[in-house]
């Protein structure tokens, strides 16, 4: 737990799965909550002092873990290896978070899980270069308490009034980003961005859905490889034609050209962008395939129920 509010938002997610026929108990592994996850180092650091915090911490999770036959380490932290062999369940760890923070994150503890469910598809084959068991794609897919309108039919999307050429929701303070956001800030006429670091600022959930219902296209771009950031599956899901970057993994999530526009360097969305604005009924058949597959494939139960299904299978 790194902030308010995010307790808040685990719990109503355990809630659902556990209405849709699962037995789902949360877990925080945060120490003094909320705050921000520990780097490996920290926590091999604490570890081997042996930290009271820690260890009362882990000892709670193993009164908790008693009675239970799978234990996912949901965002990848604050579990040492060592502890692992005290626990009686089948151990799952999942990160979301490479290859950014790799090597203090995910790189010394992976091995030490009985699976690997690995949030960026690009990144599959370093944890099988690190010898990590039983290793899957696991997709952040889109969650029904995030920016999200349940209502949409094809009908609706065909229809509806978008006034919004192209969207984007994200930072532009980090340098790297800064440079393509303004490239295409400049570029594109009516480009509706906010966050950290633009004019408007952030925006409200509300603001934001109101934006997703009037736009044409959703941009997105990552950090490096990819994809794997929620814009992946929220642009789709909101029934919204994507234009996203990591063009050849992007191609192993959505079909291309059918659910999905990829491209591989920013420059080439400008282009893109023109052309899909003067050929509304491709861009419009594109959005509705893209939403139906997000919909049925990429939504939180069924990103949950496949998960469940492969671990079932290793058990």
């Amino acid at each position: 737990m790194y902030r308010e509010g995010i307790d808040t938002f685990y719990e109503s997610y355990a809630k659902r799965l556990n209405e849709f026929g699962f037995d789902v108990e949360g877990f925080c592994l945060t120490l003094d909550p909320p705050s921000s996850r520990l780097s490996f180092e920290q926590l091999d650091t604490l570890w081997k002092k042996q930290d009271r915090r820690l260890h009362a911490l882990y000892k709670k999770l193993q009164t908790k873990a008693e009675d239970k036959d799978v234990l996912v380490l949901f965002n990848g932290s604050n579990l040492h290896p060592n502890y692992l062999e005290k626990l009686n369940t089948f151990n799952a760890y999942m990160c979301f978070d490479d290859p950014e923070s790799s090597n203090n994150l995910s790189k010394p503890v992976s091995k030490f899980f009985d699976a690997c469910f690995v949030g960026n598809i690009a990144c599959l084959e370093q944890y099988h270069a690190w010898k990590c068991k039983n290793v899957f794609f696991r997709p952040l897919g889109y969650f029904a308490s995030h920016v999200y309108s349940n209502c949409l039919t094809e009908n609706i999307i065909v229809r509806r009034n978008n006034d919004i050429d192209v969207c984007l929701f994200c930072e532009r303070q980090s340098a790297w980003r800064k440079n393509r956001l303004g490239f295409l800030e400049k570029i594109i006429p009516n480009f509706h961005a906010r966050g950290k670091g633009w004019d408007s600022g952030w925006a409200t959930h509300a603001e934001m859905l109101d934006v997703y219902r009037r736009s044409k296209i959703g941009l997105n771009l990552h950090n490096s490889v990819g994809p794997v950031n929620m814009r992946t599956y929220l642009l789709p899901a909101n029934g919204i034609m994507q234009i996203c970057d990591n063009k050849y993994f992007l191609g192993h999530i959505y079909e291309l050209g059918k659910e999905v526009v990829g491209y591989c360097d920013v420059e080439e969305v400008p282009e893109l962008v023109n052309y899909y604005l003067s050929n509304e009924n491709e861009r419009k058949r594109i959005a509705i395939t893209g939403w139906k597959m997000a919909t049925a494939t990429y939504n939180e139960i069924a990103v949950w129920e496949k998960q469940m299904k492969q671990i079932a299978g290793l058990l």
